[in-house]
């Protein structure tokens, strides 16, 4: 049982392991792909002064190599001169030495050659002797050296581990935390959110049968009206009275179309007849279907 517990606590911490990898991940993504495409919108909007940039620097470097290029030829110059002066003095330094040579005694000569080539072979196998002890103190110090190197390397890596595992722990803790966190947020406004749009539905429902039946109340006001406008003016008024007026109505129609400056002023002020009959059976039908 522990082992199984064990192992789906590291499942678990690899799973959670994987998610922070992958949220760092897009966030970098996003973040670098937004300093790009800032960085590449800016250059753009000053290409002239990019390429005013680039041509001064161009024409720096280009003096300044040219500049180092004369400098270096008169440098390997002077350098020639000086070789060639020295040259010519050890050329003369030489002669001089052997025309003295030839005047003095050729015993001096040897005596001077023979103490010579004494004095450098002793020099030479002094030098042997101390570059065998040297080399010989060399590797033991050396061997010293790589000793005290790995104990120090195995040393620091276990204490680095121990550092390691520790901080990987708090870190594991704290990005558990932060995961719980923002998904508990996550899902209360989530709640929260389809709370709001359920009342929010309600109201709108209520708000919409309310104005239905308002509208439906007032346009069954205006039909009862218009009929009994209607009814009133077909009894009390005669059938000549009726046919004079609508005369009437439609000569002064024509005279004030004819004399109108704008017909298109006119025509949207023009009235348009309505066909009462048609309305009186729509109201006699909507009072049927209320009764």
């Amino acid at each position: 049982a522990r082992r199984q517990v064990a192992e789906m606590r590291r499942l678990k911490k690899n799973k959670h392991d994987l998610a922070a990898t992958i949220i760092r991940k897009c966030w970098l993504r996003y973040y670098n792909r937004k300093r790009y495409l800032n960085l590449k919108k800016e250059l753009g909007m000053h290409v002239s002064s990019v390429i005013t940039l680039q041509r001064y620097v161009r024409g720096y470097l280009v003096r300044s190599r040219m500049w180092k290029d004369a400098i270096r030829v008169e440098e390997e110059l002077w350098a020639s001169v000086e070789i060639q002066r020295c040259w010519r003095g050890y050329r003369g330094r030489l002669r001089w030495e052997m025309e003295w040579e030839r005047v003095t005694s050729r015993e001096a000569a040897a005596a001077k050659l023979q103490r010579a080539i004494r004095g450098w072979l002793a020099r030479t196998r002094t030098d042997r002797i101390r570059k065998k002890k040297a080399r010989a103190e060399f590797q033991r110090a050396r061997l010293r050296f790589k000793s005290a190197q790995r104990i120090q390397a195995v040393v620091r890596g276990h204490q680095c581990r121990k550092r390691m595992h520790g901080y990987r722990q708090r870190q594991v803790a704290a990005v558990t935390k932060i995961q719980s966190n923002f998904r508990g947020h996550r899902l209360r406004i989530g709640l929260w959110a389809q709370q709001v749009e359920r009342n929010t539905v309600r109201i709108q429902a209520a708000a919409r049968g309310f104005l239905v039946r308002n509208r439906r109340f007032q346009v069954l006001v205006k039909i009862i009206c218009i009929q009994h406008n209607y009814r009133k003016w077909h009894r009390y008024v005669p059938e000549a009275e009726r046919a004079r007026r609508v005369e009437a109505w439609k000569a002064a129609r024509a005279a004030s179309r004819a004399n109108a400056d704008g017909a298109a002023a006119c025509e949207e002020l023009a009235v348009v007849p309505v066909d009462m009959e048609a309305v009186l059976d729509v109201g006699d039908q909507t009072q049927a279907s209320a009764r």
